[in-house]
């Protein structure tokens, strides 16, 4: 039996290091940055999300890489938008693209925005070759799925009177 990991091109290079979560949004101090870099990516096959960790209730996404290790990615709002679209077994490219402003955020001078006047962007792409095919299973809770269906019936419908031959009214 074949390993997923075979499917890797030779051409990818190992992005993983002693530190287990990648993080291209602070650069090698901790220092956060705001311009990315040509080097700001990630491959690797799509393994797991998980909800609700952290003080912050947060969501971290893991990565399968080339060399089999796994790296975790804390989630944002944008990136787990993108990552919803994704399967399990996928294999995935994500970038991050830089910060930027939000609209609000660039109408105001440099000296009084805050942290919510800009937010970091991301792109995920999904390899054509090795895409999981198999359905997805919707996780939502089901008092969030939609139904096409019709609702059933709360109450039983009244069947039609039966035709007798007399014209003899039933009272």
């Amino acid at each position: 039996m074949s390993n997923q990991n075979d499917n890797f091109d030779d051409d990818f290079e190992s992005v993983s290091g002693s530190n287990k979560t990648w993080n291209p949004t602070v650069d090698k101090d901790g220092d956060p940055k705001s311009e990315a870099s040509k080097d700001d990516f990630i491959i690797g096959f799509y393994k797991a999300v998980k909800h609700g960790i952290g003080q912050h209730n947060s969501t971290v996404h893991t990565l399968e890489l080339k060399d089999g290790s796994k790296m975790d990615i804390w989630g944002s709002k944008m990136l787990n938008e993108e990552l919803e679209k994704v399967r399990e077994g996928d294999l995935i490219k994500i970038t991050w693209l830089g910060k930027h402003l939000t609209k609000a955020g660039a109408e105001k001078p440099e000296k009084k925005r805050t942290s919510t006047d800009s937010f970091h962007k991301w792109d995920v792409a999904v390899s054509t070759k090795h895409k999981n095919t198999t359905p997805v299973a919707d996780t939502r809770p089901s008092t969030q799925l939609v139904s096409n269906a019709a609702a059933p019936a709360t109450t039983p419908a009244i069947a039609p009177p039966v035709a007798d031959e007399s014209d003899d009214l039933p009272f």
